[in-house]
């Protein structure tokens, strides 16, 4: 299944969950400039496979003269291919970056990622899963039933505190 045909249900919270082409972002800051920053880092690498080029920009980002001070924490979630050369694999992988205490999980698959645990950020390409994901950040719990059908961000920035990223139309079976 296609990266932008997957359904994000979006879970409650005061922090924004921003989807374009190609991405998924989650992320919480209380200076709204450097907020609006990292949206525009993410809407400007949207696109067919922006994983790599994304996780580029926010590397130069947060590694810059501008990068943003203490408070900021997010996650992304981009489509990328599995190797450039190789048209077999386009969208087979996911380009995950988190910043600061934010997670990605993958429960059916024993996968927990969380940029709490590294010293800058956590940079990692995982194999395209075929069930729900959880982008989430870290203290909030996810509701039940938010996969149920009824939630489905396709495109925008709304409130929030993370996306469960879900294959296919329905919540039935998941």
């Amino acid at each position: 299944m296609e990266f932008d045909a997957l359904r994000a249900a979006v879970v409650p919270g005061a922090a924004v969950v921003g989807r374009w082409p190609g991405v998924v972002c989650v992320a919480e800051c209380a200076d709204r400039q450097v907020l609006r920053q990292l949206l525009d880092v993410c809407a400007s690498a949207a696109g067919p496979e922006p994983g790599r080029a994304l996780a580029r920009r926010l590397t130069m980002w947060l590694g810059g003269q501008d990068a943003p001070g203490d408070g900021l924490r997010f996650g992304t979630v981009a489509v990328t291919a599995g190797d450039s050369r190789s048209a077999a694999l386009r969208g087979e992988q996911w380009a995950v970056f988190l910043y600061g205490p934010v997670g990605l999980v993958v429960p059916d698959r024993q996968v927990a990622l969380s940029g709490a645990q590294a010293v800058a950020w956590t940079d990692r390409l995982l194999p395209r899963p075929d069930v729900p994901v959880v982008l989430a950040l870290e203290g909030g719990p996810i509701p039940p039933g938010v996969i149920d059908g009824v939630h489905d961000l396709r495109s925008g920035v709304v409130p929030g505190a993370g996306a469960v990223l879900v294959p296919g139309g329905g919540g039935d079976g998941v």
